[in-house]
């Protein structure tokens, strides 16, 4: 085996291996993985299916709010008379008795409206606990407004006013006729408002209520408001709709069947012209990788010179094999860089294992897994024993028989047996015998 073959990389050898080894499984699974690509292909492009889509149609929101302000009656030297404060954090009683009270109410709408609002005032007078329950509570009117037709963006306003000192004295007629002050006493000014109508075709009704609240004290009161309203409708229809998606599904679907595709045709041509099947040199070089790579700790790298090789040339099945006589002997295994060969030198005789053997077994398949097996090479078949050969070598002293087959001079085995010669002592004994180097 040359140099160049030997230490050629082997991955690539495993893989076409394995491809080989489970063919029926790869186009099994390119086949699934193209069906599976068709099928989302068919569902993208083919029948892609409905999906529905919720679309606003029309929208309208309405807005109300409450507002308060203070006209100045009376000379001071701070406010000019007759000046109007707006939504001031307090008031002045004297300078400004009476409070107005305002909501205002609004709407807008994507197509048209028409809209009745009816907005009614009531001043409340009520004594409430820390828990906002109350204790007593008298309403009054304080008029109201109304707009009919209201069309989307006008205003419709609402306007009350008290006066805070006659509200003052009714208070306290109220607690002097129940006889005792409970609680805690307020006033407010409640607009509820009713609106009615059609916006965007569509028939509307609302009712809304908002309130400012009044706290007198002594020459001054504060007024609060509540939240405004802000409300927002919206008109929806259910629409079909193709159903889209999105690019991985549209492009991978199609690359999946390309692939698929591609992987079968590239697997048929590669089986049809054996770039996949591994050639018996191949395989053998996959023995030879394992088993190197299994007996490394035992292998030496260099050059075993002829003149080395004298004696008896004992031809071993595997590697392992000479690795037992490697170490029976306590010899290296030397990797021959040149032929490829592995050898054992050993007191006249010398041990070789070469992988090129492996090249015509018919059990290489089971070695490339195994390792074991029985090898040809130039004689009789030789077994994993290490059993030697029946090639016989011409010695000054007779005949060195391999087999360990009997002689006319007698048998002489490795453990130093011999038999005694029917000729005489000038005959030579033949060695002979079996050498078992994996024990």
């Amino acid at each position: 085996m040359t140099q160049d073959t030997t230490d050629r990389p082997t991955w690539s050898l495993r893989l076409r291996k394995q491809f080989d080894e489970w063919g029926v499984l790869v186009v099994v699974a390119l086949v699934m993985l193209g069906l599976l690509g068709a099928w989302v292909a068919y569902g993208t492009h083919v029948a892609p299916g409905t999906e529905t889509e919720t679309v606003v149609d029309s929208t309208w929101s309405e807005q109300g709010s409450v507002s308060h302000a203070a006209t100045i009656t009376q000379p001071n030297p701070v406010f000019a008379e007759g000046q109007t404060l707006s939504d001031q954090p307090v008031y002045f009683t004297q300078l400004a008795p009476e409070l107005d009270g305002t909501f205002e109410y609004t709407y807008d709408a994507s197509e048209t409206g028409s809209l009745d609002v009816v907005t009614e005032a009531t001043l409340r007078m009520r004594s409430v606990n820390d828990d906002g329950n109350s204790y007593w509570s008298v309403t009054e009117s304080l008029g109201g407004d109304s707009v009919e037709g209201l069309s989307p963006g006008e205003v419709a306003t609402t306007t009350a006013t008290v006066e805070i000192e006659s509200l003052l004295a009714e208070l306290q007629a109220i607690e002097s006729d129940l006889g005792t002050s409970v609680g805690s006493t307020e006033a407010d000014i409640v607009f509820d408002t009713q609106v009615a109508g059609e916006v965007n075709g569509e028939r509307v009704t609302r009712t809304h209520q908002q309130t400012l609240t009044l706290n007198p004290g002594s020459g001054t009161y504060d007024v609060s408001t509540g939240e405004a309203i802000s409300e927002t409708y919206e008109s929806t229809s259910s629409l079909r709709t193709e159903a889209t998606d999105g690019p991985l599904r549209s492009y991978g679907s199609v690359a999946l069947i390309l692939v698929a595709a591609t992987g079968l045709v590239g697997f048929a041509a590669a089986r049809y012209w054996g770039v996949i099947p591994l050639s018996p040199a191949e395989r053998a070089t996959l023995v030879r990788h394992r088993e190197r790579r299994d007996f490394d700790d035992w292998i030496s790298t260099g050059t075993v010179p002829a003149e080395a090789r004298t004696g008896a040339a004992i031809q071993l099945d595997s590697l392992e094999d000479l690795v037992d006589v490697a170490i029976d002997t306590n010899e290296r295994v030397i990797e021959d860089t040149e032929t490829g060969d592995f050898c054992v030198v050993d007191n006249g005789r010398h041990y070789i294992y070469s992988s090129d053997w492996l090249i015509d077994d018919p059990d290489l398949d089971r070695l490339s897994m195994s390792g074991t097996g029985t090898e040809q090479s130039g004689g009789e078949t030789a077994t994993t024993t290490g059993e030697l050969r029946p090639d016989s070598t011409e010695t000054d002293g007779g005949t060195h028989v391999d087999s360990g087959a009997e002689t006319d001079g007698g048998t002489e085995t490795e453990a130093g047996q011999t038999g005694s010669s029917d000729t005489g002592d000038d005959r030579t004994n033949d060695e002979s015998g079996s050498v078992d180097p994996g024990d």
